[in-house]
C-alpha cells in the first residue's frame, strides 16, 4: 500500500472537487499518448512527471487531497479502481479563472476513489488549515507543477486524523457511471467499534476464457494426483470427498496470453507451487515453469 498527495487546482474549487466527491472519482487533465496525439518525449516535463506518478497508483492505495494554492486539505480516499476512462467520460464544470464563467471540461482518465471529505462550503475557511506543513511534514508542501506525489504513511495519517476531527464524512456515490447510488457501508476506515455489517454486493460483467474440467481431470489422472514439479516435497492433504491428494491444474502458457486449453499445456502442481507460479518472485516462477515444460517435452518424446 502506498500513500499519495493529490493536488486539486485552487482556481477550480469548488466545482471540480464537488463533482469528484459526488462521483467518488479523482480526475486529472492529463491525456495518454493515443489521445494527446504526440509521443511522450515531446510532452511538457510536468505533464510527463505527473502521468508517470499516476501510472504507479494501485488499487488499495490512499490519496490525500489538498488545495494547490493554500495549505488546506479537502479529504482523503482509498483507490477502488485503477486509471480508467474512455467508456464513460467524466464531464465536470470548471470556472474560468479570468471571466468567472463556468464551462464543461471532459476528463477521460480518472481513478475510482472512496472519498471522505469535508463540507463543500466554499470560502477561505473551507478545508483544513495546516500551518506547519513545511516544518513537520515537508512531503505535504505544495510544489508547483507536481500534482501527484508519493508521501509518507505518517504524513497521511496525521492529516487523516485531523480531517476526521474536523468532520470529514463519506459521501455516497452518484448514479452516474457507477454500480450503485446507495450509501457505502462501513469500511476499514471506520472505527473498530463500529457496528459489524456485511460487505456490499455489486454485479459486474466479466469475460473469461472457458476451462474444460475434463482436461483438468485427465491431467490429474495422468500425474497420478501428484505434483509434477521435480523433487517436490511439499506435504499434501487428502480431499474429503475423493480421498485423493489435493492438487491443482496450471496452464503453462496462460489462457489470457493465448495459451491453449489442451493437455500439452497443463501441468499438475500442489497448492504451494501453484501459488509460486502465479504470485511468486518472477525468477523462481520462471524456473519452476521451465521444469514443468521439460516434463511435458520429455513425455512427448516417449510417445
Amino acid at each position: 500500500m502506498a500513500y499519495w498527495l493529490w493536488m486539486v487546482r485552487d482556481w477550480a474549487i469548488p466545482h471540480i472537487w464537488n463533482e469528484c466527491v459526488s462521483r467518488q472519482v479523482a480526475v486529472q487533465g492529463y491525456l495518454l499518448e493515443q489521445e494527446i496525439g504526440r509521443p511522450e518525449e515531446e510532452w511538457n516535463p510536468n505533464v510527463k512527471r505527473n502521468v508517470t506518478k499516476m501510472r504507479q497508483i494501485n488499487v488499495g492505495d490512499q490519496l490525500l487531497a489538498r488545495r494547490s494554492g493554500k495549505d488546506f486539505f479537502l479529504g482523503y480516499g482509498r483507490v477502488l479502481r485503477e486509471i480508467d476512462g474512455s467508456k464513460i467520460p467524466v464531464e465536470i464544470q470548471e470556472k474560468d479563472p479570468d471571466t468567472g464563467e463556468l464551462f464543461a471540461d471532459i476528463f477521460v482518465k480518472w481513478l475510482d476513489v472512496e472519498w471522505f471529505a469535508l463540507s463543500t462550503k466554499y470560502d477561505d475557511e473551507w478545508g483544513l488549515p495546516w500551518p506547519n506543513v513545511r516544518d513537520e511534514y515537508p512531503d505535504l508542501k505544495f510544489t508547483p507543477g507536481l500534482c501527484v506525489r508519493k508521501i509518507a504513511r505518517e504524513s497521511f495519517l496525521a492529516v487523516k486524523k485531523a480531517l476526521d476531527q474536523t468532520g470529514a464524512i463519506r459521501t455516497p456515490r452518484s448514479s452516474v457511471g457507477v454500480e450503485s447510488a446507495e450509501p457505502l457501508p462501513p469500511t476499514l476506515w471506520d472505527s473498530l467499534d463500529a457496528e459489524n455489517m456485511p460487505a456490499r454486493m455489486v454485479e459486474r460483467k466479466i469475460t473469461v476464457r472457458v476451462r474444460d474440467p475434463r482436461n483438468r481431470l485427465a491431467a490429474k489422472k495422468r500425474a497420478r494426483w501428484k505434483c509434477e514439479v521435480p523433487r517436490c516435497r511439499i506435504p499434501v492433504f487428502l480431499q474429503q470427498d475423493t480421498q485423493r491428494a489435493y492438487v491443482e491444474a496450471h496452464h503453462l502458457d496462460p489462457l489470457a496470453d493465448e495459451g491453449v486449453e489442451h493437455l500439452s499445456n497443463i501441468a499438475v502442481v500442489c497448492a504451494w507451487h501453484h501459488a509460486l507460479l502465479t504470485h511468486g518472485p518472477e525468477r523462481e516462477a520462471k524456473k519452476v515453469a521451465r521444469q514443468l515444460k521439460a516434463v511435458r517435452a520429455a513425455e512427448k518424446k516417449r510417445r
